[in-house]
This record gives structure tokens, C-alpha cells and sequence, in this order.
């Protein structure tokens, strides 16, 4: 109101509580004598998003609401990287620091036996697991030497708990892939429940997750409506 500026409102997925949400919302600012010059609906799921798009944009036309755009969800978004978990973390960086963007799409605990692992290790796994568990460590480190050449994170990172290292000749095997490596001095469930409750942002390094959005914005975000709105 003071700067006299229209409103975007961004709202989560959904029907009904984005809807509700939204004109809760329009109804403070309405009563502020704001504008609304619409609304986003952010991280749809890709297996709803035809549903939530059509009622969503049917419902809130009903009411009055412009939909500017309805935005899908797009997990990549949520990855962390190696450099976000050791700055969010007590980790010490042990290897591999050229490597330490690298993202983690999927997260291993070493818990199993090293031939069971194998079923689990995909592109950009991160495995955390005890510094001592050396079968584990050259079974992932040997798949992802081996798949070098077509995937070059097969292994995108490793977290060594325990405040344990390996054996001299592991440690000089992992140092040759460029693979991060972390070593934590808490144990493997700590370091894991860590992992997984990190709020993950978009830093100015995440150029790949940058391009993703900008591509988002372009294909589900009506641009020329904002600017002719505003």
C-alpha cells in the first residue's frame, strides 16, 4: 500500500487449501485497498498437475483471481550439494574439494552387505557410511570407476561417520576419483536424520538448478501478463 505495488501471490500445490489460502489472503489485502494482479501455484506434482491446473484456474476464476502461472514439481530442486552439507554441518572436507558441487539425487546408508549396496547405488548417490566399512567403500568407489566414462558421478559423494578413516591404500583409491569426501565425527543414523532434514536453498553457485527454474518461469509463468499487469 505505502508503494502503491500490485501482488503476486505464490501458493503451494494443490485444490482446495492453495484456494483457501489465497483468497484469505486477497481478502487482507483487499481490505488494505492493495491490487492483486494474480497468483502462482508453485511445486504441483508432475502425476496431478493437469487436474490441479484445470480446477485450480477454474475455481479461482470463479472468485476473481487472475492465475499467472501453475508451476510443477521438480525434485531436482531439493538435491543438496556436497558444498551445502559441509557448510551446514561440523564435516571436515578430507577429499576431493574440486568436486564439492556436486548434487545428491540419492542417499545410501551403509548398513547392508557391500554385494546388496550394489542394487542401491544410482546416479548421484551420496553413501554414508562408517570409515571402516572398506568393503562397502572400494564396492562404490570400484562402480563408479567402472561407469566413469558415461555417468562421472555415479558416486557423487561420501560421508565417512565415526570419525573413522580407512586403510591407507581405500584412502588413496578415493582420493584418485575426485569423489567429496566428508568425514563426520558423529555416527551413521546421526549423520543420515542430518542429511535429511537440511533446508535446502538455490545458491548462486547452483547454475544447473538456476537454469532449471528460469526454464520453469518461461514455460509455466505468463510473463507478458505480469508485465502488462504491472
Amino acid at each position: 500500500r505505502k508503494l502503491d505495488a500490485k501482488v503476486i501471490l505464490v501458493s503451494s500445490g494443490g485444490v482446495g487449501r492453495p484456494i483457501d489460502e489465497i483468497m484469505l489472503n486477497k481478502a487482507l489485502f483487499d481490505k488494505e485497498k492493495v491490487s492483486l494482479l494474480g497468483v502462482i501455484i508453485n511445486k504441483v506434482r508432475m502425476d496431478k498437475y493437469e487436474k490441479v491446473n484445470r480446477l485450480v484456474k477454474l475455481g479461482l476464476k470463479r472468485l476473481g483471481v487472475n492465475v499467472l502461472g501453475v508451476m510443477p514439481y521438480d525434485c531436482a530442486l531439493t538435491y543438496p550439494t556436497m558444498r551445502q552439507i559441509l557448510e551446514e554441518t561440523d564435516f571436515k572436507i578430507f577429499s576431493g574439494k574440486e568436486c564439492i558441487d556436486n548434487y545428491m539425487a540419492r542417499i545410501i546408508v551403509g548398513a547392508m552387505a557391500a554385494h546388496d549396496a550394489l542394487d542401491f547405488m544410482a546416479e548421484n548417490s551420496l553413501l554414508i557410511t562408517p570409515g571402516d566399512r572398506e568393503d562397502l567403500i572400494m564396492t562404490a568407489l570400484g562402480l563408479h570407476i567402472s561407469k566413469a566414462a558415461v555417468c562421472p558421478t555415479q558416486i557423487a559423494g561420501v560421508i565417512l561417520t565415526g570419525g573413522l578413516v580407512p586403510h591407507p591404500k581405500v584412502v588413496e583409491v578415493m582420493k584418485s576419483t575426485n569423489i567429496p569426501v566428508l568425514l563426520a565425527k558423529q555416527d551413521t543414523y546421526t549423520v543420515a536424520s542430518m542429511i535429511h532434514d537440511l533446508n535446502v536453498k538455490i545458491r548462486p553457485q547452483d547454475k544447473n538448478k538456476i537454469d532449471t527454474i528460469k526454464n520453469m518461469v518461461r514455460d509455466y509463468v505468463a510473463i507478458d501478463g505480469i508485465l502488462r499487469g504491472i
